[in-house]
């Protein structure tokens, strides 16, 4: 009986210890993220880039290469294209629709050739303010990280 109430309190003290460990998605995230600063890209919980300006509830992940590049009218280059089939407008690559804006004729070059690199699970791809970003789904095989910072380094 004495054994039983040791090993009772026992496992009543180290239960909540195993609340603390990770789950395997949360650990496979983290290895991504770790991969993404070794290469230079910065990780950000952000809105969807279809979400309307004025919510601000992360709900997605994206991978950012950080550049400034101007329009021609001098102002900051922004553009989406988002990977659906339904939202936004036609662009020249299947599975891909511009939202919002589309970026400038130039640029469709290194866009296509960024497309072809990337993960299947990526969905958007965005350039703003803060730089060039790919949306990603953090799921399948950890080069997934590579072939992205590839991807935007190419559009940067």
């Amino acid at each position: 009986m004495k054994y039983l109430l040791i090993v009772l309190i026992l496992l009543a003290v180290v239960s909540p210890l195993m609340w603390f460990k990770s789950t395997p998605g949360q650990a496979r995230a983290a290895a991504f993220r770790k991969r993404a600063g070794e290469l230079g890209l910065r990780v950000q919980l952000v809105p969807d880039p279809d979400a309307p300006d004025d919510e601000r509830q992360p709900s997605a992940v994206r991978y950012l290469v950080q550049t400034v590049r101007e329009r021609h009218d001098g102002g900051p280059c922004s553009w989406t294209l988002l990977k659906s089939d339904h939202r936004g407008w036609a662009s020249p690559w299947r599975g891909w629709r511009w939202f919002r804006r589309a970026a400038p004729e130039h640029l469709h070059p290194r866009i296509a050739l960024a497309i072809e690199q990337l993960p299947a699970d990526v969905t958007a791809l965005r350039e703003d303010r803060q730089g060039v970003a790919a949306y990603w789904r953090e799921t399948g095989e950890p080069e997934g990280v590579d072939r992205i910072a590839d991807a935007l380094k190419l559009l940067a």
